[in-house]
């Protein structure tokens, strides 16, 4: 099951369940998600990458396994490799994630 269609089942209301995100995010003693804003941890399921269907949860965890700029996010994720119309978001959370702001 990937972890998109994980998001999809355990979805209620338009938001992940909480286990849904500890299953999908690395385990630490700071869980990734908690590394950012509360804004930017809602719609975890939604597109962030409309061009190539590339989950927000999809993005968040590329970068929690390491990627650093939007390049590793893309091979990674495929995400920003359409028209680029999500650079600006994926750059945001990896700013967010590794304190670049």
């Amino acid at each position: 099951m990937t972890s998109r269609q994980t998001v999809e089942t355990i979805t209620t209301s338009g938001s992940p369940h909480p286990s849904a995100i500890d299953n999908l995010i690395m385990t630490s003693n700071e869980k990734p998600i908690e590394k950012l804003p509360e804004i930017l941890t809602r719609d975890l399921n939604a597109n962030l990458c409309v061009c190539n269907e590339v989950i927000k949860i999809d993005i968040i965890n590329a970068i929690a396994n390491g990627a650093m700029s939007i390049e590793e996010v893309r091979r990674q994720t495929y995400a920003t490799d359409g028209n680029g119309c999500c650079k600006h978001d994926v750059g945001r959370l990896i700013e967010c994630y590794w304190g670049k702001v």
